[in-house]
């Protein structure tokens, strides 16, 4: 894969061996990062800037109801959401939380950004009624948060966090629940597309990289929509 865009490194195309794909993100990840990169910190700058939560805030006012309807009807035509207990992981646009923290019966947001959690509690408490526990926690260490839940939630925060810890952030989701609902932006290269400047850090991922990836922990793949909305959006219901 050659390097198309500033921030975009080109990695390997050798073929993904079964049984070991953790590992190969992992080590594409490693032979493509800029030397002193750490995702982490690059997306906590990009989460922490006032340009995209002000987006959101004009969302709010002026079309409430558009951010981002795919996401809406992907979720709710694969998991009951009413009187559902359910983790959502990232906070930083709490559009799930306004949507559905007063349909469901408990609905838990994880972020690790203790700037992006306080302001998802300012927005949320415009809205009386909601059954919301915003919790800041990071998804890449292990959790000390119940099971239980009916699903867990993410609408592409995956993309955004260190591919070297992906096994333990998808060890957490398993602890959680035996459904996972995810968002992820896509890519039509042969593996992953490792983005170092978009958002912080964005990781796309090949349809068959991801689908390969969440069996390779015991998920089963129940519903898969890959490019489903502007050419990348992309969505996926697992089961254990």
């Amino acid at each position: 894969m050659s390097e198309t865009t500033p921030g975009r490194m080109p990695t390997t195309e050798a073929p993904l061996q079964a049984g070991n794909v953790l590992e190969s993100l992992r080590m594409r990840y490693v032979e493509s990062c800029p030397p002193d990169y750490e995702p982490g910190a690059s997306v906590d700058i990009f989460y922490s800037s006032d340009e995209f939560w002000t987006k959101f805030e004009r969302w709010l006012r002026e079309a409430p109801d558009f951010y981002p309807a795919s996401d809406k009807a992907f979720v709710e035509s694969v998991v009951r959401v009413d009187g559902a207990r359910a983790v959502n992981i990232g906070t930083y646009y709490p559009w799930a939380e306004i949507e559905w923290g007063a349909r469901a019966a408990e609905w838990v947001g994880l972020d690790n950004n203790p700037h992006v959690v306080a302001r998802a509690r300012d927005v949320l408490a415009r809205f009386p009624g909601h059954r919301v526990t915003l919790i800041e926690a990071d998804v890449t260490e292990p959790l000390e948060l119940a099971g239980g839940f009916d699903f867990v939630l993410d609408l592409s925060t995956f993309d955004h966090l260190d591919p070297r810890r992906f096994d333990v952030i998808l060890d957490n989701y398993k602890r959680l629940s035996d459904r996972l609902v995810m968002a992820y932006d896509a890519t039509r290269a042969p593996i992953v597309d490792y983005d170092f400047e978009r958002c912080g850090f964005n990781a796309r991922l090949n349809p068959a990289t991801i689908a390969a990836m969440l069996e390779e922990v015991g998920y089963t793949i129940e519903c898969h929509r890959p490019y489903a909305h502007e050419e990348y959006r992309s969505y996926i219901l697992a089961r254990l």
